[in-house]
């Protein structure tokens, strides 16, 4: 399975522009920022920006971003917002898909919103009590959801105030009480860009932190980036880079940067940005993502080498004897490798890449009717070299296993080509729990962990054993690099109200 996230999103905005009112920023930097973001969403790609009547604008387009697209957008400006996403629920057709694109322009109050997350059904439950916003339970889109909520704030304030009066600073108080009555309120999970009608950003983070944005200062620029890998191409240094923190408010306008505090909680970022979605040369937080998951690939190692308590243990110095047996490791491309070379490199085995990705193969999911068709579903997603694996022993290395479809048929695939044993490692504990902030994980039934007991799962899968990282080591390796994060879909503890 392919797991999916909600969307990426980057944004850019002049700065000092006292110094060149006629600074602007070419779209193309825009389609640059988003390309390298494009494993967070492959369905559609949206941009908002200021026009040359100062009015707010949408372009969107169905499918990936494509350098030789000849319907791109070519336009120049001083503000742009970029947002791509999975479509993760719903219709898949272009009309469904293209409708759900964002940014969303709010029509009345001439502002866009671009959001990175998912906001559970209870947070909504809670809102609609307070304010009773009938509008609010006739969209699934969270995003609408947030526009009709600011809306209905906006409209609120309006009215209280009594107050036309479009003052710059009045504007900005309005916009800093209501994006922080959303913090308060709305405790997770997203990551939210704000493009106003003057251009301005507001950049939010819920109170957890759970889903990442950095923003990128240079001295006639702003950019703002889900990750840092959006960046690939920019001259800048890493003082350079800010990670808007959890709980708090940042606004960018072309002469200042404010920052707002909200609320201070420890922060509890999704784990599986980490295991599987970004990049690894994203940097967060200092932590590069690659050297993470390196660690992780040290502790199945030191798990797999460790004397258990009981000598009848299965897994009783598995490394030992994949060492004698002189085994050959291979991660599932592409999340899969680092952890494979990881546990190459602390098992001193021999790492080879015989399982590569077709360049022309999509990156969504297959769910086909029998196995005669998965399989070749499988063979037109991955090439195999049979003449490295023929009559030897392989380990293979994915990053984590969710309904198990992908993997099961991946290793039929493998059998063809004669291995003597197939050993399978997963980079992350067993996933036992819907994510309810962004992850596009399954059911809880359809979760592979819950349907067969782990002992059994080897012989499901079809290989000689299965292997995942314990969770404490998990925990461990976390606590040491990025902090207390969000694993609910390992432990089922779910984020507080």
């Amino acid at each position: 399975m392919v797991i999916q996230t909600e969307c990426g999103i980057f944004a850019t905005l002049i700065k000092n522009r006292s110094k060149n009112e006629n600074e602007t920023i070419d779209s193309n930097i825009i389609y640059q920022g988003l390309r390298q973001l494009q494993h967070r969403g492959r369905d559609c790609y949206g941009i908002t920006y200021i026009n040359s009547e100062n009015n707010l604008e949408k372009f969107c387009l169905e499918g990936v971003i494509d350098n030789n697209n000849n319907n791109k957008l070519t336009i120049k400006s001083t503000s742009l917002v970029g947002h791509l996403r999975y479509a993760t629920s719903g219709k898949k057709d272009k009309e469904t898909i293209l409708k759900g694109c964002q940014p969303f322009i709010s029509t009345k109050w001439k502002y866009s919103i671009a959001h990175n997350g998912n906001i559970p059904s209870n947070v909504w439950n809670h809102i609609i009590k307070k304010y009773e916003i009938e509008d609010l339970n006739h969209t699934e889109s969270d995003t609408k959801k947030l526009m009709i909520l600011i809306d209905f704030l906006l409209e609120s304030d309006n009215n209280d105030n009594n107050n036309d009066n479009n003052d710059n600073n009045d504007n900005n108080n309005k916009w800093k009480s209501i994006l922080t009555r959303i913090i308060n309120e709305i405790p997770y999970a997203y990551s939210l860009i704000i493009q106003t009608l003057e251009g301005d950003l507001w950049i939010i983070k819920d109170k957890y932190g759970v889903r990442p944005i950095v923003i990128l200062e240079l001295e006639n620029i702003y950019y703002v980036a889900s990750e840092t890998v959006a960046f690939e191409g920019i001259d800048y240094q890493e003082n350079n880079l800010y990670q808007v923190k959890p709980g708090e408010i940042v606004y960018l306008n072309k002469n200042k940067r404010e920052h707002y505090q909200i609320t201070n909680i420890d922060k509890k970022q999704c784990v599986f940005e980490y295991i599987y979605f970004m990049r690894g040369d994203s940097v967060v937080d200092n932590t590069i993502v690659n050297d993470f998951r390196k660690q992780l690939g040290q502790k199945i190692v030191k798990q797999l080498l460790d004397k258990p308590e009981s000598e009848s243990d299965l897994n009783f110095s598995i490394g030992k004897s994949w060492i004698d047996k002189k085994a050959i490791i291979c991660g599932v491309p592409k999340s899969g490798i680092i952890y494979g070379e990881s546990i190459s490199d602390e098992l001193g085995l021999e790492y080879q890449q015989f399982i590569k990705r077709r360049n022309n193969y999509g990156l969504r999911t297959f769910i086909l009717e029998n196995d005669e068709k998965r399989i070749a579903s499988c063979k037109e997603k991955y090439e195999i070299d049979g003449n490295i694996i023929k009559n030897k022993v392989i380990i293979v290395v994915d990053d984590s296993i969710v309904r198990g479809n992908t993997i099961k048929y991946l290793i039929k695939y493998l059998r063809q080509h004669q291995p003597k044993e197939i050993h399978l490692i997963s980079g992350c504990p067993p996933i036992k729990y819907p994510c309810h902030y962004g992850v596009d994980f399954p059911d809880i039934e359809e979760l592979i962990a819950n349907k067969i007991p782990i002992k059994e799962l080897s012989n499901k899968l079809g290989v000689e054993s299965l292997h995942y990282l314990d969770l404490n080591n998990l925990v461990e390796v976390s606590n040491n690099t990025i902090g207390s994060v969000c694993n609910s879909c390992f432990t089922g503890n779910y984020l507080e109200m």
